[in-house]
């Protein structure tokens, strides 16, 4: 990652394709009040490390 949160770690929890943000475990802001919210990063910051394949998702290519 990039930016302020740079070295951190986590799994996408969210993705907000109309503000184009994502939302990660363990990246939270602080609101006034103490209580915790999670923080949105743009993609562009983002670096995928693995990828979690599902036969749903991406169903097994032949091989041949």
């Amino acid at each position: 990652m990039r930016g302020q949160f740079a070295k951190k770690q986590g799994k996408v929890e969210r993705i907000d394709v109309k503000k184009t943000k994502v939302y990660i475990t363990g990246i939270e802001g602080a609101k006034k009040e103490g209580a915790k919210t999670m923080y949105p990063v743009h993609p562009s910051n983002l670096l995928i490390e693995e990828v979690k394949q599902d036969k749903r998702r991406f169903p097994e290519q032949k091989k041949g």
